[in-house]
């Protein structure tokens, strides 16, 4: 389903900031949450081209997004630069933007069926092909995961993959997880979340995680993880669509959900519902104003992507 109209919408703690962009879809923050509007996009639903797909934010708080199904600009409400174009081929769909170490990792699930990296100057990196590919994640070594619904270059119906990319070879599949795309993140401990998203219409589905030890042994071995060797962190909840780590000294998970919800989750804690939205998607905390990082205290903002379908 393509996203027609994306807009960000900023979660905070600290107050109202001033909004930007267009009026959208509406969000009612959970107590103790403000919302507004940060940036907005339109698209063309009559042409089926989305106005955000996918976003995320550098150690500077630069926005990187994806817009109009091809175009991946950087600060695009400021100092707009395309870093990169998938050219104006019909019925592509981006899938996932992802910042880390300077450089950007995205995907496109539909045409390409491949992911990509440029630098965040807007060099361009290493590519792979990986069908399906639905998510991103990297740990505190610089390892890039994947979560895709099947294998490398094949049309692989059996479940959903995690994989590891090397940046050199093809992606290698280091757990089988079965059932429909979800998302993938790292803890502080490099422990990887992955969100069981079995069905649509989405349902009451679970959180669950590999051990950083597991997904080496995985790499080493070549041997891929199943169902059998992860740990339930939070079962039973809505179903997940992405996730953001905050950065408290005993941080939250935030999930959000095609059952139209935004959920802190978290040890003895694990389903606080701090939002709801029409059809949240992706997330991430911003680094600025105040500093902010993943597990660095002091505060932070959770930033979401809705969609006006």
């Amino acid at each position: 389903m393509s996203r027609l109209i994306g807009v960000l919408f900023l979660l905070t703690a600290s107050g109202l900031l001033p909004a930007r962009g267009d009026a959208g879809p509406s969000l009612a923050a959970g107590p103790g949450y403000s919302s507004f509007t940060a940036y907005s996009r339109a698209g063309n639903p009559a042409a089926y081209m989305s106005g955000i797909q996918a976003f995320d934010y550098d150690d500077e708080g630069a926005l990187y997004v994806m817009v109009e199904n091809r175009y991946l600009i950087k600060n695009p409400a400021w100092s707009a630069q395309t870093l990169y174009d998938l050219g104006a081929t019909p019925w592509t769909f981006p899938s996932f933007v992802r910042v880390w170490g300077g450089r950007v990792y995205f995907g496109e699930s539909y045409n390409f069926q491949r992911i990509f990296s440029v630098s965040t100057d807007g060099e361009e990196g290493p590519s792979a092909p990986l069908n399906g590919n639905y998510d991103c994640a990297v740990n505190s070594q610089s390892q890039v995961f994947l979560s895709a619904a099947w294998a490398t270059g094949t049309a692989d119906f059996s479940g959903n993959k995690i994989c590891y990319w090397d940046e050199e070879t093809l992606p290698a599949i280091v757990a089988v997880v079965g059932g429909n795309s979800g998302p993938i993140a790292f803890d502080r401990s490099d422990n990887l979340y992955y969100g069981r998203s079995m069905q649509y219409p989405p349902v009451l589905e679970d959180v669950v995680y590999y051990t950083a030890s597991q997904l080496a042994g995985a790499i080493a071995s070549g041997i891929p993880l199943t169902s059998a060797d992860w740990h339930v962190f939070a079962g039973g909840i809505d179903s997940p669509a992405a996730f953001a780590f905050d950065g408290e000294a005993d941080p939250s998970l935030f999930s959000t959900s095609g059952l139209q919800t935004v959920s802190r989750l978290r040890a003895g804690d694990i389903s606080e519902r701090v939002a709801g939205m029409s059809w949240p998607t992706f997330a991430a905390f911003s680094s600025a104003p105040a500093g902010f990082s993943p597990f660095l205290p002091g505060g932070g903002r959770l930033f979401v992507l809705g969609t006006d379908y």
